[in-house]
């Protein structure tokens, strides 16, 4: 099988001496289509069973034109906290990111952050909304308020989870911060490298929102500062705090969906698909294993290490 290595090693770079090829006696589609809810029971979607959640991954698929199949995993939220309000005096000393923060207040309830200040609580502490908050100076850390530190609940079930609004309130002649569950419908705006380039007067939940955009190439603002034309006392949801999550697993609870578009030359990408769309599910039977060829084509898992032409293989 030596034949079918070297050209796989010309392209991608170095494999273990243990990457296991699956054939279509493993891996292979329904050769029909059909929305997420629909999958047939006896495909065990490929993705589904790996043993991390880690999907920075090679898929490389003996296929000649691009193809985009259901597969094994969910799309959720990152972070199981809400942002609750905002507290007056910060009395922390622990500096660090919000998620170390998050994780260093772990066993309490609450906890206050911002760039300089963690503090850990056993019962909530805001004093404030969260109307004046902002973008911290690194994105990642979600919200910031000047002086002062903002206040999250921890440990908090998927379906209370709150994302992120924006709406102009004329009484304060400025945009104002606010939260509402995410499975809410609002209105949205999608932009990229901060300018403003669609919406559309149509109400989506927020997972439903950062689909639409995604799907046009965009992201689900991140940004306060928004255009005058939005200014028209509806709520808009954004993206400072809030961020999806992509794992692996099966969740029939959302309306949005994770595929992979597989390309002719084997790389892939994670998508999100509205679940009632029809696509072709990708299936994996792990109980035969074929190190040969076949005319169905072949599939890899390779994880890229510091730079793409150096990779190790990780397998279901």
């Amino acid at each position: 099988m030596e034949w079918l290595f070297y050209p796989l090693l010309l392209q991608f770079g170095i494999f273990t001496s243990s990457a296991k090829l699956y054939s279509e006696n493993n891996v292979y589609t329904t050769n029909s289509s059909t929305t997420y809810s629909n999958i047939p029971s006896d495909c065990s979607l490929f993705g589904s069973k790996f043993e991390t959640d880690d999907f920075e991954h090679k898929i490389i698929l003996n296929v000649t034109r691009n193809v985009t199949y259901w597969i094994g995993a969910k799309i959720g939220f990152k972070r199981n906290i809400n942002p609750l309000g905002v507290q007056k005096e910060c009395n922390g000393n622990q500096s660090g990111s919000l998620d170390e923060c998050n994780n260093h207040c772990k066993g309490w309830k609450y906890f206050s952050y911002n760039d300089q200040s963690c503090s850990c609580f056993k019962s909530n502490k805001a004093d404030d909304g969260l109307a004046r908050t902002y973008k911290c100076e690194n994105p990642e850390n979600g919200l910031c308020f000047i002086n002062k530190c903002v206040v999250y609940e921890r440990n908090v079930l998927d379906k209370d989870y709150v994302c992120d609004v924006h709406h102009f309130e004329k009484s304060f002649g400025s945009w104002i911060f606010t939260t509402e569950k995410c499975s809410t419908k609002l209105n949205f705006i999608c932009d990229i490298d901060g300018k403003l380039s669609y919406s559309e007067n149509i109400t989506r939940s927020w997972l439903e929102a950062e689909h639409e955009c995604s799907k046009r190439g965009l992201k689900l603002i991140q940004t306060e500062n928004i255009d005058d034309k939005f200014k028209d006392g509806r709520k808009y949801w954004i993206s400072i705090f809030r961020r999806k999550k992509i794992s692996r697993g099966i969740d029939n609870t959302k309306t949005v969906c994770v595929a992979a578009r597989i390309q002719s030359n084997g790389s892939y990408q994670l998508e999100t698909h509205f679940c009632n769309e029809s696509l072709e599910p990708l299936c994996h039977s792990p109980n035969h294993t074929n190190y040969g060829s076949s005319d169905a084509g072949i599939v890899i898992i390779c994880k890229t290490l510091f730079a793409s032409k150096y990779q190790s293989c990780n397998f279901p």
